[in-house]
Parts: structure tokens; C-alpha cells; sequence
């Protein structure tokens, strides 16, 4: 389906996401701050990255404002979030997303709004 930059850094969610997206045919790279996410956008073009917005050392939002100022290619940047009450509906896009996603999701729902984000 395309291939997704996975920005969380809570290991056992990384690992449930990743393998979630794999099943919906996606080529899926993990990682765990935001530092190592901004060296691989530098040397490869992500169609999404979906970035969990509490990050250890450089939190989503701030990821999402360095990678909209960097020049590198990328598709779509979603925000992951659980905590909803942080950002909500055009916050979200105000600080750089162009969406967000709901934790906890239904897999159904994830797997509907992955397709929208990388169509």
C-alpha cells in the first residue's frame, strides 16, 4: 500500500503498529525519536509518517515543524496520539499534521484512514 515511517517510541506499540500496517501490504520502517526519524527521512522518501506526539527528546509536534522546514521529500505526517486533549481537529494541522489518529484505534477504522492518508 506504501511505504510508512513509524515514529513511537514505546516499544511493544511500535512493534503491534508495525505489524498491523504489514498485514495492509505496507513497507514499514519503526522507530523510536524523533532524531532517528529525521536521519531517515534525509536519505529516503516515506508516503506517511505517523509520529506518536509524546516522544522522548523532541516531542511529535516539534518532529512535525522540523520535517515541514527540512526540504526532504515525504507524504502525508499523521499524528498518533492518545492523549487527544494535548491537540484536537485543526490544532493538529496549526502545528504541521495533516491529520491525526486516535490510540486506542479499531483496526477497521486504522486501516481506513491509513488508505485515506496515503491515497
Amino acid at each position: 500500500m506504501g511505504k510508512i515511517l513509524l515514529v513511537e517510541d514505546n516499544s511493544m506499540n511500535r512493534e503491534l503498529v508495525k505489524d498491523i500496517l504489514e498485514t495492509f501490504d505496507c513497507d514499514v520502517v519503526g522507530v523510536e525519536d524523533g532524531f532517528k526519524a529525521l536521519s531517515l527521512i534525509e536519505k529516503n522518501e516515506f508516503d506517511l509518517i505517523l509520529i506518536d506526539i509524546n516522544l522522548p527528546k523532541m516531542n511529535g509536534v516539534e518532529l512535525a515543524q522540523k520535517i515541514r522546514n527540512s526540504g526532504y521529500k515525504y507524504g502525508k505526517l499523521v499524528a498518533l496520539t492518545a492523549n487527544e486533549c494535548t491537540l484536537s481537529g485543526q490544532r493538529f494541522q496549526d502545528v504541521g499534521f495533516d491529520g491525526h489518529i486516535q490510540k486506542p484505534f479499531q483496526i477497521n477504522d486504522f486501516r481506513k484512514k491509513v488508505e485515506k492518508y496515503l491515497s
